[in-house]
């Protein structure tokens, strides 16, 4: 997976670099520097073979993942004639329903992150224009982006207790503990994560 995000990126940057479709240069309005494609049939190209097809891939296979565990669940539920506590408190269910929460998890943080993320290079690519001559939209999209950046560990520590666990032990620690007695807290101000969700 990490070889084909870097495929995908050296690929993208080679016909820029090889000046097929555009160069680079400094960019408008902030002159720093940065791929200018000219072409009409290259800058659509790059935008969905760099943004579109990886982000929609990636939500494709976490959805094809939460799929594919629900529907083991509601079968192993199906075979279940008469289900009880304990046949509910098995390994095998609580590693179905952890790996549920995972999928879930995953899945809606690619929803999240492609509504923050999209945006900037959907327009850079269809209309680079009025792009590069808007500086307040270009700061508008950046601050999305920034937003969907610092969001997404929130939703992993709302939607998994084990993120959240984590996070309290981390805090649990020695470091952890010198770093809040610091901000002048007390140890009996740190409580553990509650039941799972």
């Amino acid at each position: 997976m990490i070889l084909i995000g870097w495929s995908i990126a050296l690929v993208c940057n080679s016909l820029v670099t090889a000046g097929i479709g555009g160069s680079y240069e400094a960019t408008e309005p902030w002159g720093t520097c940065g791929a200018k494609v000219t072409s009409a049939v290259v800058q659509p190209l790059i935008v969905f073979i760099s943004v579109v097809f990886p982000l929609a891939l990636e939500g494709s296979i976490y959805l094809c993942i939460f799929t594919t565990i629900l529907l083991r669940k509601f079968v192993a539920g199906k075979n279940l004639v008469a289900p009880s506590h304990a046949a509910t408190s098995q390994p095998g269910s609580q590693q179905r329903q952890k790996r549920l929460k995972v999928a879930r998890m995953l899945f809606c943080s690619n929803i999240w992150y492609m509504a923050c993320f999209l945006p900037a290079p959907m327009t850079s690519g269809l209309n680079p224009q009025l792009y590069n001559m808007a500086p307040l939209m270009q700061l508008y999209f950046r601050s999305l982006l920034a937003v969907g950046y610092a969001t997404v560990p929130v939703i992993y520590l709302v939607m998994n207790n084990d993120y959240r666990n984590g996070l309290y032990e981390i805090w649990r620690s020695s470091k952890g503990m010198r770093c809040y007695k610091f901000m002048g807290c007390k140890k009996a101000a740190i409580r553990a994560p509650t039941e799972n969700r």
